[in-house]
């Protein structure tokens, strides 16, 4: 009895190993292959093409408008206007008018100071009606304005030096705004007038790779 259950079991394993020829694995060839033999499920691919995204927009009849912007049929896009934030850019070195003295010169443009400052020669203190006034050349012109507050500026190497500040108009490009100037001597600089931040804030982009963006300016700016 155990001679033929040993020659049973050698009967089995040696049918199970037995060597097949190679064949394509189909579902169907699959089913073929011996319960010895470990199954393969085979699972198809799905692939989903994606759609593509359609901005939303609403057509008028003088204007697109878009999600995030809005385009006018009939404005064509300006170089020199930034399109994310409609602000005009200008370069770093513009024709600005000082409007109380009706001049016009150039001005460097400077996002790092924070006041405007202009040449001013000739400086003079004097007392009128009670409050302190000053008088000065400006662009070749004397001017004459209530003085608004001193401010020391320090300087590398020597004394702090005092300067007067006053209010003046200034315009630039269709942008006129009255606001606080720095009397100095700007000789030893190439520009008689320098634009700070307290004139530019919230107006312009500034592109320092430019020079004279901005075309003339008009007789009448807007007022800031």
């Amino acid at each position: 009895m155990k001679y033929i259950t040993v020659t049973l079991l050698l009967t089995f394993f040696a049918g199970c190993s037995v060597e097949q020829a190679p064949q394509p694995k189909t579902p169907e060839t699959v089913q073929a292959i011996p319960e010895c033999e470990p199954k393969i499920v085979y699972q198809d691919r799905i692939v989903v093409e994606e759609k593509p995204v359609i901005q939303e927009k609403i057509v008028y009849k003088d204007k697109i408008v878009y999600k995030d912007r809005v385009v006018y049929k009939d404005r064509p896009i300006s170089k020199t206007t930034n399109t994310k934030t409609d602000k005009p850019i200008i370069g770093r070195i513009e024709y600005v008018t000082i409007v109380s003295a009706k001049e016009k010169g150039k001005a460097k443009i400077d996002t790092g100071a924070k006041t405007t400052s202009v040449d001013a020669r000739d400086i003079v203190r004097f007392e009128r009606d009670g409050k302190e006034w000053v008088k000065f050349n400006l662009l070749g012109k004397s001017i004459e304005r209530p003085l608004v507050k001193d401010i020391l500026i320090k300087r590398h190497g020597t004394k702090p030096q005092k300067r007067a500040v006053v209010k003046l108009r200034l315009r630039l490009g269709d942008v006129s705004r009255n606001v606080l100037v720095t009397l100095a001597d700007r000789d030893q600089y190439i520009y008689p007038i320098l634009v700070g931040r307290n004139f530019l804030k919230d107006t312009f982009v500034v592109d320092v790779s430019q020079t004279f963006m901005v075309k003339s300016s008009p007789k009448k700016g807007k007022k800031r």
